[in-house]
């Protein structure tokens, strides 16, 4: 037996609030169905459109280069790309 029958609302406003990283902008992509998913995990990548260091240091803004350096042998993945570029960590993305 359904516990609600013929029930309407209006919620004037919503505010999702979290650290950085912590899912508000995949929520609202889930939200608008950017992403069409069944089950399983959902991992969205933001590349903001400035200096690769920028983009490693988006989660600590004072970092070092030392520290940004260390972070990409950390994340292998990404390491090679990173490495490649160490001189140039100054590149647009």
């Amino acid at each position: 037996m359904p516990l609600l029958k013929n029930v309407s609302f209006t919620i004037p406003s919503v505010a999702i609030v979290g650290p950085s990283g912590g899912g508000k902008s995949t929520i609202l992509h889930l939200l608008f169905r950017f992403f069409d998913v069944q089950g399983g995990h959902i991992l969205d990548i933001v590349l903001f459109s400035d200096t690769v260091k920028y983009n490693v240091k988006y989660g600590k803004f004072h970092a070092t280069d030392r520290q940004v350096a260390r972070a990409a042998q950390i994340h292998d993945k990404i390491s090679d790309f990173l490495m490649a570029m160490i001189p140039r960590l100054e590149r647009e993305v």
